[in-house]
């Protein structure tokens, strides 16, 4: 068995077995940039352009890998601002239409209601998919008008017509409860029951960055894998947070029309800060990088 030599806040450590390279890790001092090389080798290397170097430990790294919440919405913040004026142009005509049909007060009349739902329905795929891919890929990445219709919008919509259903069925499921709260005064108790909801929405939503870059081989299991451990730091980042910021919002609609276009503006805004921090929280939790994915 080789012995091995790494570097660790520029003091060199060693000679030092396998099983002392996966202590050391798990003790912070490793990680796949840490400048390493074996008692053959003439030159400092990471870690991680070792083919098969202690592969335990570095999966080790991932589970114990954590979400920072404060710095993830910080990032998010500062990202949306220095990428105004590369989200703006493709984002315009899908923002436009998804505020002018909330704006706009449909007739009681059941086709025109589902038409426009539909409509809006199509533009959020495409404002959702095409904010990912700025994200994550860079703006090159998107048509420059924003209107673009290919196998990743589809899968998108496959997959939330897929969270639809397990949600209904769930919330069917977890029925006799709440009407047990609601007979007994419980109404507050009722979020408790539907905190597991939004958790399972919030780790399923990971594969919707996912969807958007093209990535392979993701489904359910995908998204509950890479999210272990970081279910309800995904929430404080992508629901609670935004959640506030909504119900702020909504005290400004309902008064004017003018003061409904600027609510749903804002409501727009806040989506994109959003859609941004599930990017980067995609980013962080799958290592992702501008170009692994080929079909990108």
């Amino acid at each position: 068995m080789k012995n091995w030599y790494y570097k660790y806040n520029d003091e060199e450590f060693g000679p030092v077995t396998e099983e002392e390279l996966q202590h050391a890790i798990e003790h912070g001092e490793l990680t796949k940039d840490t400048l390493v090389k074996d008692e053959n080798m003439n030159m400092w290397v990471k870690a991680s352009s070792i083919n098969g170097l202690v592969p335990t430990v570095f999966e080790q790294e991932e589970q114990h890998r954590r979400l920072p919440i404060v710095a993830t919405i910080q990032e998010a913040y500062h990202v949306m601002l220095d990428n105004v004026h590369n989200l703006w142009k493709p984002l315009l005509l899908t923002a436009l239409i998804m505020i002018g049909l909330e704006v706009y007060v449909t007739p009681l009349n059941m086709e025109i209601i589902l038409l426009t739902r539909v409509a809006y329905g199509i533009a959020f795929v495409m404002f959702t998919v095409a904010t990912h891919r700025i994200v994550l890929l860079g703006k090159d990445s998107v048509a420059s008008h924003g209107l673009s219709w290919r196998r990743r919008e589809w899968v998108f919509v496959f997959y939330t017509i897929a969270i639809y259903i397990l949600l209904t069925l769930m919330t069917f499921l977890l029925l006799p409860v709440v009407g047990m709260l609601a007979s007994s005064g419980g109404e507050a108790l009722m979020y408790l029951v539907i905190a597991p909801l939004m958790y399972f929405f919030i780790r399923a939503s990971i594969m919707f960055p996912a969807i958007a870059v093209e990535k392979q081989d993701i489904d359910f299991s995908w998204a509950m894998a890479t999210t272990r451990n970081n279910g309800w730091r995904l929430v404080a980042v992508l629901a609670i947070i935004p959640a506030i910021l909504h119900l702020l919002i909504a005290y400004i609609g309902g008064q004017s029309l003018i003061l409904n276009i600027v609510s749903e503006t804002l409501n727009v805004v806040l989506l994109v800060f959003e859609i941004i921090a599930l990017s980067l929280s995609f980013k962080y939790l799958t290592n992702f990088e501008k170009n692994e994915n080929e079909n990108a």
